[in-house]
Protein backbone atom coordinates (compact mmCIF):
# COMPACT_ATOMS: atom_id res chain seq x y z
CA UNK A 1 0.00 0.00 0.00
CA UNK A 2 1.32 3.45 -0.92
CA UNK A 3 0.70 6.42 0.93
CA UNK A 4 0.89 9.63 -0.97
CA UNK A 5 1.53 12.71 0.61
CA UNK A 6 0.47 16.45 -0.94
CA UNK A 7 3.39 18.76 -1.02
CA UNK A 8 3.15 22.25 -1.47
CA UNK A 9 5.77 24.61 -2.40
CA UNK A 10 7.24 27.48 -1.23
CA UNK A 11 9.36 30.24 -3.17
CA UNK A 12 11.97 32.09 -1.61
CA UNK A 13 13.53 35.32 -1.91
CA UNK A 14 17.15 35.88 -1.17
CA UNK A 15 18.75 38.87 -2.14
CA UNK A 16 21.58 41.46 -0.80
CA UNK A 17 23.80 38.16 -2.35
CA UNK A 18 27.09 39.61 -2.81
CA UNK A 19 27.87 39.33 -6.28
CA UNK A 20 31.09 37.10 -6.40
CA UNK A 21 28.71 34.01 -4.66
CA UNK A 22 28.20 31.65 -7.26
CA UNK A 23 25.21 29.62 -7.94
CA UNK A 24 26.25 26.62 -6.83
CA UNK A 25 27.51 28.44 -3.36
CA UNK A 26 23.67 29.44 -3.28
CA UNK A 27 22.10 26.42 -3.68
CA UNK A 28 24.69 23.99 -1.76
CA UNK A 29 23.94 26.13 1.58
CA UNK A 30 20.07 25.70 0.86
CA UNK A 31 20.33 22.00 -0.08
CA UNK A 32 21.06 21.51 3.75
CA UNK A 33 17.66 22.07 4.57
CA UNK A 34 16.09 20.26 1.37
CA UNK A 35 16.06 19.44 -2.36
CA UNK A 36 15.47 22.96 -3.87
CA UNK A 37 13.03 22.55 -6.80
CA UNK A 38 13.97 25.28 -8.47
CA UNK A 39 16.56 28.16 -8.55
CA UNK A 40 16.25 31.27 -10.64
CA UNK A 41 18.67 34.09 -10.04
CA UNK A 42 18.43 36.88 -13.02
CA UNK A 43 20.76 38.08 -15.04
CA UNK A 44 20.93 41.93 -15.26
CA UNK A 45 20.88 42.90 -19.15
CA UNK A 46 22.74 45.91 -19.15
CA UNK A 47 25.93 44.37 -17.31
CA UNK A 48 25.59 40.73 -18.18
CA UNK A 49 26.07 39.78 -14.24
CA UNK A 50 24.24 38.04 -12.40
CA UNK A 51 21.80 40.11 -9.42
CA UNK A 52 22.30 40.29 -6.07
CA UNK A 53 18.62 38.52 -5.37
CA UNK A 54 17.76 34.84 -6.42
CA UNK A 55 14.18 32.67 -6.12
CA UNK A 56 14.44 29.16 -4.62
CA UNK A 57 10.99 26.88 -4.74
CA UNK A 58 11.59 24.41 -1.93
CA UNK A 59 9.05 22.05 -0.07
CA UNK A 60 6.58 23.43 2.28
CA UNK A 61 8.30 22.44 6.00
CA UNK A 62 11.94 22.57 4.24
CA UNK A 63 11.60 26.22 2.91
CA UNK A 64 10.71 27.51 6.37
CA UNK A 65 13.43 25.75 7.60
CA UNK A 66 15.95 27.40 5.68
CA UNK A 67 14.21 30.93 6.51
CA UNK A 68 14.64 30.65 9.82
CA UNK A 69 18.28 29.39 9.84
CA UNK A 70 19.78 31.51 6.83
CA UNK A 71 17.74 35.00 7.29
CA UNK A 72 20.16 37.45 8.14
CA UNK A 73 23.02 35.47 8.34
CA UNK A 74 26.51 36.89 6.65
CA UNK A 75 27.19 35.53 3.25
CA UNK A 76 30.20 36.89 1.20
CA UNK A 77 30.52 39.76 3.48
CA UNK A 78 26.81 40.82 3.52
CA UNK A 79 23.99 40.07 5.57
CA UNK A 80 21.28 38.10 3.07
CA UNK A 81 17.73 38.45 3.75
CA UNK A 82 15.56 35.20 3.09
CA UNK A 83 11.93 35.38 3.02
CA UNK A 84 8.71 34.12 1.50
CA UNK A 85 8.28 35.87 -2.35
CA UNK A 86 5.47 37.45 -2.74
CA UNK A 87 3.70 34.88 -5.16
CA UNK A 88 4.21 32.56 -1.66
CA UNK A 89 2.82 34.90 0.35
CA UNK A 90 -0.63 35.35 -2.29
CA UNK A 91 -0.55 31.85 -1.99
CA UNK A 92 -0.50 31.52 1.51
CA UNK A 93 -3.56 34.12 1.83
CA UNK A 94 -5.42 32.82 -0.53
CA UNK A 95 -5.42 29.49 1.10
CA UNK A 96 -6.54 30.65 4.02
CA UNK A 97 -9.50 32.44 2.47
CA UNK A 98 -13.36 31.64 1.67
CA UNK A 99 -14.70 31.08 -1.83
CA UNK A 100 -15.77 34.82 -3.31
CA UNK A 101 -18.56 35.55 -5.94
CA UNK A 102 -17.60 36.61 -9.55
CA UNK A 103 -18.23 39.96 -8.58
CA UNK A 104 -15.72 40.21 -5.99
CA UNK A 105 -13.18 39.06 -7.52
CA UNK A 106 -13.52 41.63 -10.52
CA UNK A 107 -13.80 44.80 -8.41
CA UNK A 108 -12.97 46.43 -11.52
CA UNK A 109 -16.21 45.98 -13.42
CA UNK A 110 -17.82 46.80 -10.23
CA UNK A 111 -16.51 50.40 -10.26
CA UNK A 112 -17.03 51.00 -13.86
CA UNK A 113 -20.73 50.54 -13.64
CA UNK A 114 -20.45 53.11 -10.50
CA UNK A 115 -18.73 55.43 -12.86
CA UNK A 116 -21.11 55.40 -15.25
CA UNK A 117 -23.46 55.72 -13.00
CA UNK A 118 -22.56 58.74 -11.09
CA UNK A 119 -21.38 60.38 -14.61
CA UNK A 120 -24.58 59.90 -17.07
CA UNK A 121 -24.42 62.10 -20.45
CA UNK A 122 -24.39 65.93 -19.79
CA UNK A 123 -28.03 67.15 -19.97
CA UNK A 124 -28.22 69.97 -23.68
CA UNK A 125 -28.72 73.05 -21.17
CA UNK A 126 -29.40 75.11 -24.39
CA UNK A 127 -33.31 74.72 -24.88
CA UNK A 128 -33.65 74.83 -21.10
CA UNK A 129 -33.43 78.51 -21.03
CA UNK A 130 -36.31 80.47 -19.37
CA UNK A 131 -38.83 82.97 -21.45
CA UNK A 132 -39.83 86.29 -19.98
Amino acid sequence: MFILHKFTMKTLFVKNINFSISDEEIQILFSVFGDIISFKRPIDKRTKLKQGYCFIEMEDNQAEHAIKALNSIELGGRIITVELSNKSKKAESNSETTPISPSEALPHLKSSKRQMNKNPKPKNNSNNTTKS
